[in-house]
């Protein structure tokens, strides 16, 4: 069995880069939820593994 804190951070980084080609697919007008969205669930995934 994997490691948490390693599958936890593989989950995120495959989110940022999802999140990033979702950005630039769909422009500034998300940009703006992206911002306080993205501390929020990376906050979550922290609490969520430790």
């Amino acid at each position: 069995m994997r490691n948490i804190t390693e599958v936890s951070c593989c989950a995120a980084s495959f989110f940022v880069i999802w999140a990033g080609k979702w950005m630039s697919k769909y422009g500034s007008r998300v940009q703006l939820q992206a911002r306080f969205f993205l501390p929020g669930y990376i906050n979550h995934v922290i609490t969520l593994f430790s």
